[in-house]
């Protein structure tokens, strides 16, 4: 009887052991990409096709990017394999 609590508890921690590790190498997958002028336009012009936007800044890590559209900043960020854009005053962003 307490033979197999000792058996049952060390199965237990090796399968908490090997979830864990499996947890971890998922976790560290490819690098996410880094955005380029083009990408960023493209994203720009499938959100706001009305818009002509002004030379586009991107940050070093290329992960995201400001551009100005009349009186609106368009920020545009990398998440993951996707874009996410936004919209907001300039006067906000130039403060």
């Amino acid at each position: 009887m307490i033979g197999s609590f000792w058996i049952i508890t060390a199965a237990s921690g090796l399968a908490i052991l090997l979830l864990s590790a499996l947890a971890v190498w998922a976790h560290h997958g490819a690098a996410e990409p880094a955005l380029t002028e083009s990408e960023v336009r493209a994203q720009l012009a499938l959100e706001y096709p009305q818009d002509a936007v002004s030379p586009i800044l991107i940050d070093q890590p290329a992960k995201t990017a400001l551009c100005r559209a009349g009186q609106n900043a368009r920020l545009v960020m990398r998440l993951g394999d996707y874009c996410v854009v936004r919209s907001l005053p300039w006067d906000a962003v130039a403060a």
